[in-house]
């Protein structure tokens, strides 16, 4: 589950990449109509939406890293355990049921899914524990 500011934050951050892409299409359909100090101001105003936009994903990853803080001593010991798993398997599809784990876990992460993480974590290590070694 995201936290209530981290959510914020990402539809903050949304908002501004939308409005900056709005002015730069304004001031494009509108180039011709312009002179350059008006093309000059718009770009500055773009700009500053950029900026915007950049410190809300800052905002919103670092709630994310918060929110996952109390996983990553699993987080280090599990991709460990795969990344050695991955180097002596006796099978692909072990091999794939790690892989796949793996990508479950990066997947929760970046949409910030915490609910989803614990669960990831004990599939990679439920996959890794049942390898057979070579």
């Amino acid at each position: 589950m995201m936290s209530d500011s981290g959510d914020q934050a990402r539809r903050l951050a949304a908002s501004f990449a939308g409005l900056a892409a709005q002015v730069e299409a304004y001031r494009d359909s509108h180039v011709s109509e312009l002179t350059n100090r008006q093309q000059a101001f718009l770009d500055d105003v773009a700009q500053a939406l950029d900026d915007a936009h950049d410190k809300f994903v800052g905002i919103a990853i670092q709630e994310t890293l918060d929110s996952i803080a109390g996983n990553v001593k699993q987080l280090e010991a599990v991709t460990q355990d795969a990344k050695h798993a991955l180097n002596h398997l006796n099978s692909i599809s072990e091999g794939l049921k790690i892989a796949a784990g793996l990508a479950g876990l990066a997947g929760a992460i970046v949409t910030a899914d915490y609910g989803a993480i614990p669960s990831a974590i004990k599939g990679i290590a439920d996959a890794v524990a049942n390898k057979t070694d070579r």
